[in-house]
């Protein structure tokens, strides 16, 4: 079985069935839940696999963000997030060994600004152009 076909029914047990009977789902989109959230699993198995091993988010963000994807709408903000939160640490040896900045200049600018997460991104910004590890890292694959 793919990872794609575990994820869908999972999902099936959080979305309650009268959301794909009601009239907005029924007039704008018309198909089941299976084929509705088995194309979501496809477009988005990252976003499936947050909402289904996240027990505390709310329904109304779930399907808010079930919608915008399913839609491929290209304006779609989620409101459920799947991008990693690295720690300081973590991004002090990203930057390091991408050799995006020395550590002397790292301990310089986190005595002048302070230790944070968000410091360090400036500094993946100002030298790279990316705002932080996963953009600068997506840019490495591309």
């Amino acid at each position: 079985m793919k990872k794609d076909e575990m994820l869908v029914p999972r999902l099936d047990v959080l979305i309650p069935m009268n959301f794909f009977l009601s009239e907005d789902w029924q007039l704008n989109f018309g198909v089941d839940s299976k084929t509705a959230i088995g194309r979501v699993a496809e477009l988005n198995p990252e976003w499936v696999i947050e909402v289904v091993n996240n027990g505390e988010l709310k329904l109304t963000d779930v399907l808010h963000d079930f919608i915008g994807i399913y839609s491929e709408d290209e304006h779609f903000v989620p409101r459920i997030s799947t991008k990693k939160e690295y720690t300081f640490d973590e991004v002090w040896d990203y930057i390091i060994e991408h050799h995006i900045a020395t550590e002397n200049e790292l301990r310089l600018v986190c005595n002048i600004n302070g230790s944070s997460v968000d410091n360090l991104n400036e500094v993946i910004d100002v030298r790279t152009g990316y705002v932080d590890v996963e953009q600068h890292t997506w840019s490495l694959n591309a």
